[in-house]
């Protein structure tokens, strides 16, 4: 009957699901909050092109992050089996597979993106501003570089059942990217 259900159950539901809320808000914090910034204090056209290069960006942790996806049920249920070593051996060997994804399509897209940006956009920017956008991608794209190497860990923290320290630290980091995009898009433009 779902009305007498086990409140430590219900509670540990309610608190994973409050946990996990908290993530993917600090998420946005992360990743989407540089857009909102930009907006408030660039023209028109800088906006464009500062979502141009965040769109590319974000293509890039797509590819990497959305195939790590795979290991989280098979942390979990070595996890669950007490595998530490197995647990161990599979998580070395995905993060240094996903490092190299994320080393080589990030290294394509620092080596393809002022080309790629010249060839889609000349007609409506010019070339300083694609120059710009280019230096954008650049920098954010080696950020995420680093980022995503670490994508296995965060897999392996919620089969650990570590969501927790999973929200502080995109809390911290959400917090720490608020406050430096606002510095900084005063600061370089």
């Amino acid at each position: 009957h779902p009305f007498k259900a086990n409140l430590s159950v219900y509670w540990a539901l309610v608190t994973f699901g409050g946990t996990v809320t908290i993530i993917s808000m600090s998420d946005i914090l992360r990743f989407r909050l540089g857009n909102f910034v930009a907006a408030k204090y660039l023209s028109f056209d800088e906006v464009g092109l500062f979502n141009i290069a965040s769109m590319l960006a974000g293509y890039f942790i797509t590819a990497v992050a959305v195939p790590t996806a795979v290991l989280l049920p098979r942390f979990s249920w070595q996890c669950g089996q007490g595998d530490t070593d197995g647990l161990r051996r599979l998580f070395l060997r995905s993060s240094r597979l996903t490092a190299l994804v994320a080393s080589w399509l990030g290294l394509m897209i620092l080596v393809g993106s002022g080309p790629f940006l010249r060839v889609w956009l000349a007609k409506r920017y010019s070339l300083p501003q694609l120059a710009a956008c280019d230096t954008v991608v650049s920098v954010l794209v080696a950020i995420y570089v680093v980022v995503l190497s670490q994508a296995d860990a965060v897999n392996l923290l919620y089969s650990m059942r570590r969501e927790r320290f999973i929200a502080v630290v995109n809390v911290d980091e959400g917090v720490v990217v608020l406050l430096l995009s606002i510095r900084l898009v005063r600061w370089q433009g």
